[in-house]
């Protein structure tokens, strides 16, 4: 939309005296006043400033260019708020939330979170001791390589991909079963 300026004496009477168009265009989208006059109110500004600083437009009737504004301002109102960032999901942090009914019906689920989180943290501790090249055999296995595939691309033998990779799940499973027995 066109920045507007300040209005000339001319420009201001003109704008009262075709301030109906306003009321008019709300009462015929069925637009509370309360909400939309702020949004249309300045396409109507900018339709009396081009309308009587543009004598191309004025072989048109002012409603038609004050209609086609506020339609402008209306249509950009509207993608302004249906923009993703402001129609974000909002969590209530209540007592009484619908986080804490799932936790109720499902009680194990935190304890699943916890027991996922302890298993992460495990995992980045154990890839931090892994050489580069047994990383770069967990992360082919990890996203669904066979064992001859990361054998032929990490230029290893077979045996050496799954000996890596045993190795590694038994340093994986230790802790588990030092957690499970304490």
């Amino acid at each position: 939309m066109k920045k507007i300026t300040v209005l000339s004496e001319n420009e201001r009477q003109f704008a009262d005296k075709h301030h109906d168009t306003v009321l008019h265009f709300l009462s015929h989208f069925h637009l509370k006043m309360a909400d939309y006059y702020d949004v249309v109110i300045f396409g109507y500004l900018s339709a009396v400033q081009s309308y009587l600083s543009n004598p191309e437009l004025q072989k048109y009737r002012f409603s038609t260019i004050a209609w086609s504004r506020m339609m402008d301002a209306l249509a950009e109102e509207q993608i302004y708020q249906r923009r993703p960032k402001r129609c974000a999901a909002t969590l209530s942090f209540e007592e009484d939330s619908n986080l804490n009914e799932l936790n109720r019906l499902l009680p194990d689920r935190e304890k699943a979170i916890e027991d996922q989180m302890f298993d992460r943290e495990i995992l980045y501790e154990l890839l931090s001791y892994s050489t580069p090249k047994e990383r770069e055999v967990l992360y082919l296995k990890a996203d669904g390589y066979s064992y001859h595939e990361i054998s032929e691309y990490c230029s290893i033998s077979v045996a050496g991909v799954q000996n890596r990779i045993s190795r590694f799940r038994n340093r994986l499973m230790s802790p588990r079963i030092r957690k499970a027995a304490i």
